[in-house]
């Protein structure tokens, strides 16, 4: 970096938004001692190859008003129309992507991939110039990669384009890219920005052996994500950042499409409905409309939870008392109290009895939502991973299965369901194999074996005796090198 003193006073004005002269006077002292300083001890031996900067901070905030510098730049990415993030249809796909010359110069550009995840996917550089890519100075040029879905649920990697200027610099930009198996049916949104607080929820997914795709809300958008039809399950990473912008048009219309939503965070209510809260992020109504609450407070009190006897979701945590850690990680006016509204019903509340709501799940006989008022990130791994399980379950996601479900394998309709004691399981295998069926409760526990062997081609059925059980729902999971499947049970 070269600093050189013909930036003074004059160049540094033009920097500089309206503020104190003394700031200005400074950066030009600064400017030329720095160079009297280089040609004091004997000049510079490659003045062709360095470039001036040059920058305006504020002494009380340390914050950069202006800067500028003489550092030749380019810019990547798609071409319009394209996203960088996309489900890729059927076998193959393709994304193009622009290279826009800004530098001043005539020059060449070299591209190459490198794969972050999933490495089993095929992405490779096709078309015009391929990985070489000459482009006439504020002209652009065609880069194009192509895609092989693996069998891993997504891929993401880095499209590295460089080119060396006339004066010798080196100057590379990165593009990031991901590409969705058309198999992949749930997402981890994290609509909050905080990717640290993603970390836990995410390995207690790839724990649960669910073919998932992790995504910000940007990619989410690009890669048209907010469709039930695209994604039947979403999970959401969030506070009360959730409702800003897009954000909140997206999760009214997914829902609406009959999506299946779990979110949760420990301030979504409080963004929303406090007065205190940000202005532009208040929004009661959305509250109430989308995810069927209504707020009462901004901290809780006691900082543990319990389920509801009998229900469908939380069932298994009515007797146990669940710390969600909220005093450990969140702020101490976290997390947030609310009540069930328009068609909801509590299946959490906080401490010993009833009288504070810590969360809802809803459902209009097409979408499902749960909404829990406080962040499973907090949540001991073991607890976090139950709450998600029998929240999934409840969608008619089966946790603990990576594959996909095949259409050649399945479970009818059990007779009785609901039953008191006993009920007898039909199901259908398109070949003779190796067969395990189990009944799981929403925690995934399992609780049962009906079957572990060899079965022939063909139509059976399979009793299921619950006698020793207690009342609430389980499921009935059939395992075949074919996939898996699973059908919901209910025991009155």
């Amino acid at each position: 970096v070269r600093v050189g003193a013909h930036i003074g006073i004059d160049a540094a004005v033009k920097l500089l938004r309206p503020g104190p002269a003394r700031a200005v006077a400074m950066l030009a002292a600064a400017l030329c001692i720095a160079y009297a300083l280089i040609v004091a001890v004997g000049g510079w031996q490659y003045v062709k190859k360095m470039y001036e900067v040059a920058f305006v901070q504020s002494d009380q905030s340390k914050e950069v008003l202006q800067a500028a510098s003489t550092l030749q730049t380019f810019s990547v990415a798609a071409k319009a129309g394209e996203a960088p993030v996309q489900v890729i249809p059927g076998t193959s796909g393709t994304l193009d992507v622009q290279v826009h010359n800004t530098t001043g110069e005539d020059l060449t550009f070299t591209a190459s991939y490198k794969s972050i995840v999933g490495n089993d996917w095929g992405v490779t550089l096709t078309g015009p110039g391929a990985t070489s890519i000459p482009v006439v100075n504020t002209q652009f040029g065609d880069i194009q990669l192509s895609i092989t879905p693996g069998t891993s649920a997504y891929t993401s990697g880095i499209l590295a384009v460089s080119t060396i200027t006339g004066r010798g610099d080196t100057v590379t930009t990165n593009y990031v890219v991901k590409f969705i198996s058309p198999s992949t049916k749930i997402a981890f949104v994290d609509v909050s920005g905080d990717s640290a607080s993603s970390v836990t929820p995410l390995k207690t997914l790839t724990a649960m052996k669910l073919r998932y795709v992790p995504l910000t809300d940007v990619e989410a958008a690009s890669a048209a994500a907010w469709s039930a039809a695209q994604f039947p399950t979403i999970i959401i990473e969030a506070n009360k950042w959730i409702v800003t912008g897009a954000n909140k048009a997206a999760v009214a219309s997914y829902l609406q499409s009959g999506g299946h939503l779990l979110v949760h965070g420990g301030e979504i209510a409080y963004g929303l409905a406090d007065p205190s809260s940000t202005p532009a992020d208040q929004d009661p109504t959305w509250l109430a409309s989308v995810l069927h609450a209504t707020y009462v407070k901004d901290s809780a009190g006691p900082f543990t939870v319990h389920g509801v006897s009998g229900d469908v979701v939380s069932n298994t945590f009515a007797a146990p008392t669940v710390n969600i850690n909220a005093a450990r990680v969140d702020a101490q006016n976290q997390p947030d109290q609310i009540t069930a509204t328009n068609g909801a019903i509590p299946i959490f509340y906080y401490g010993a009895g009833t009288a504070q709501v810590a969360g809802i799940r809803w459902d209009d006989g097409n979408a499902k939502l749960v909404y829990l008022a406080f962040g499973l990130q907090n949540l001991a791994a073991n607890t976090r991973q139950a709450i998600t399980t029998a929240a999934l379950n409840w969608f008619g996601v089966q946790a603990g299965v990576a594959s996909a479900q095949s259409n050649a394998l399945a479970i009818g309709n059990s007779y009785p369901n609901p039953f008191t004691s006993s009920t007898t399981i039909p199901y259908s295998l398109s070949r003779s194999e190796t067969v395990r069926i189990s009944i799981v409760d929403a925690r995934g526990a399992e609780v049962a074996t009906l079957v572990d062997g060899f079965e022939s081609i063909g139509d059976h059925t399979a009793s299921f005796d619950a006698s020793h059980l207690t009342r609430g729902t389980y499921f009935c999971v059939i395992h075949t090198s074919e996939g898996s499947a699973m059908r919901p049970l209910t025991i009155e």
